[in-house]
């Protein structure tokens, strides 16, 4: 028993020590896309992010990942980054928001999904030159406001955009992607739960039905925002939408993730 349980010591240790490791801070350019403008005060600018690599030698397949409008908080989606490097896929989360002097941009009203679709681009291809990625072997995923962003990323228009393989959208508005007529040009699966009030099944429901195969919805019973992270089912946005995690779809998620990582990055 007590080497039982030295050896599940380790193997969390060691766990840990991957996942922390190779982790590190860059800067690259905004490119502009959707729109010519950085922000509302100037045409040019800097993006960060936090780079997760893992250990494997050469060329890699990398995540974008773009967080939610409540702004990158390591503490609720490192676990995402972990679970692509023990996967053996390298993670760039986007800071949209830190380098704009934003903390949040939950309710206002700036054209935020387009100017976060080309943070996703400009990252891509930041990337695609860096030695240790493989640019062929590049996904998008993005929750909430950062998948409403995705979808437009991936919109048959957007050039660059096609240079992911694909997508994973969280729980994504996807109101946001029928008004704007997208028509994806990459696999994209979506992942919501149908308790989710803020960004509604319903609407990638409809969404869904002007697609075609390359859109594929996961409604889980049961779930409302945020189901994977690891936070308390609370009230936000002043006791409008439920957040919360919910560890049975959580548990799903992941198993599609990895189906999509075998298919679309190995």
């Amino acid at each position: 028993m007590r080497a039982a349980r030295i050896g599940c010591f380790l193997f969390m240790l060691c766990g840990w020590l991957v996942a922390q490791a190779a982790e590190e801070q860059v800067r690259f350019p905004w490119q502009p896309g959707w729109l010519k403008q950085y922000d509302s005060r100037s045409s040019s600018g800097d993006l960060t992010g936090h780079l997760f690599r893992p250990r494997e030698a050469g060329r890699r397949p990398f995540v974008v990942f773009m967080h939610g409008c409540g702004g990158l908080n390591l503490r609720n989606v490192r676990h995402w980054a972990e679970f692509f490097v023990r996967e053996g896929v390298g993670v760039l989360m986007v800071d949209s928001f830190t380098p704009r002097e934003r903390a949040e941009a939950c309710s206002d009203r700036e054209p935020w999904f387009r100017r976060r679709a080309d943070d996703a681009t400009s990252a891509l291809q930041w990337l695609a030159n860096q030695a240790f990625a493989d640019p062929q072997r590049i996904a998008l995923m993005g929750q909430s406001q950062g998948a409403g962003a995705l979808l437009l990323a991936l919109h048959q228009g957007n050039r660059v955009g096609a240079g992911f393989v694909g997508g994973i959208a969280m729980y994504p508005p996807c109101v946001v992607a029928s008004s704007a007529n997208v028509k994806l040009a990459k696999p994209v699966i979506a992942m919501i739960g149908d308790a989710d009030n803020w960004t509604t099944a319903a609407a990638c429901e409809a969404f869904k039905a002007t697609q075609d195969e390359r859109f594929e919805l996961v409604v889980y019973p049961g779930a409302a925002h945020s189901f994977d992270n690891p936070v308390r089912e609370m009230l936000v946005q002043g006791g409008k939408y439920r957040v919360g995690e919910h560890p049975a779809s959580r548990a799903d998620a992941q198993q599609r993730v990895k189906a999509f990582i075998d298919a679309r990055l190995k």
